[in-house]
């Protein structure tokens, strides 16, 4: 349970995420998983794959809730202010981290079901493509040149 570990605030919650991903990318490189290679990327732009769109049971094998919506066919704040080179008016790196975290937990509410749940989102699939998503547009403003307080 992920969120219980990174504060979703200002730097901290890009930087807290970036190290949760670099994680679970070295997880998934030790044998037999390095099959699987680099955590790929999902965009709100386009529904979520049937592959991706599973939730881990609990480990006694209780399911965990589904998600309920996979087509994010919904009125979202737009995601144009988060790409380069819109994302260089965020000065630092907690004005980015305050502004893009909101945008983050609406779309993981819109998704639904585990999704909206901070205690258990980690255990849908869709929820390391999705920050995965999250620290490419990080990437991106970190391409601003901008000097970080």
């Amino acid at each position: 349970s992920h969120h219980q570990h990174i504060n979703h605030r200002g730097q901290v919650f890009l930087v807290g995420h970036r190290r949760y991903l670099e994680d679970m990318e070295s997880a998934i490189a030790i044998p037999p998983y390095q099959r699987f290679g680099v955590l790929p990327k999902w965009d709100i732009n386009s529904p979520i794959p049937g592959e991706f769109s599973r939730v881990k049971p609990q480990d006694n094998g209780t399911p965990r809730p589904p998600l309920l919506n996979l087509d994010l066919k919904i009125d979202l704040p737009t995601r144009s202010r988060f790409t380069f080179p819109a994302i260089c008016q965020y000065s630092t790196l907690d004005d980015l981290g305050n502004q893009l975290s909101g945008w983050h937990g609406l779309v993981n509410c819109a998704i639904g079901g585990a999704m909206s749940d901070f205690r258990i989102a980690s255990a849908a699939l869709i929820f390391w493509l999705w920050h995965g998503y999250i620290d490419d547009i990080y990437w991106d403003w970190e391409q601003c040149g901008r000097r970080r307080s």
